[in-house]
């Protein structure tokens, strides 16, 4: 039998090397693989089911300043129709006081009927403020006069709580 010679050795041992490299870089990549797809994968966050549609289908504001009271009522009265496919539980409405506004700010009330609206059903809903300045009360802010209106529709999950769609419905208005 034939001995290996010590310069034998040296040429076999940088290809046992690159073999434990690859080995352990494959390796090495299949766990950050699998913790990854199992740390970035995003929670079971609800969203809102397709064919929802609420808009706006008419509006009213009326002023009380006959000056017979030292205060002045406004009030604004809102319906809104159900135009999609499925039921809705409630909506928020939203108000912008600038002019050419695209969008709503101010959240005046989230509105729940009694009962979830159909596709076809309307819902009225009166808003009434004192001394003709409409007061946000999350925000603590007195909007003098309203130019846009934002309706957000929300259906509820099983726990109650609400999802919001992205989806929403503005009117320009003059109030």
């Amino acid at each position: 039998m034939k001995a290996l010679s010590p310069s034998n050795k040296k040429a076999l041992s940088p290809v046992i090397a690159y073999v434990l490299l690859i080995t352990i870089s494959i390796a090495l990549s299949g766990l950050v693989f699998n913790w990854l797809k199992n740390y970035a994968q995003g929670s079971d966050t609800p969203e809102c089911p397709e064919g929802i549609s609420l808009v706006i289908h008419n509006y009213t504001c009326t002023s009380d300043n006959t000056g017979t009271t030292s205060t002045s009522e406004l009030a604004l009265n809102i319906t809104i129709k159900n135009k999609g496919r499925r039921n809705v539980t409630g909506y928020a409405l939203r108000v912008n006081d600038k002019l050419d506004s695209t969008i709503g700010i101010y959240e005046i009330g989230r509105v729940t009927p009694k009962k979830p609206m159909k596709p076809g059903d309307t819902n009225e809903t009166k808003y009434e403020f004192s001394d003709s300045k409409i007061t946000i009360k999350t925000d603590n802010k007195e909007l003098k006069e309203l130019h846009l209106i934002d309706i957000q529709p929300f259906v509820e999950d099983e726990s109650g709580k609400p999802i919001f769609c992205q989806e929403y419905s503005s009117q320009t208005i003059s109030c």
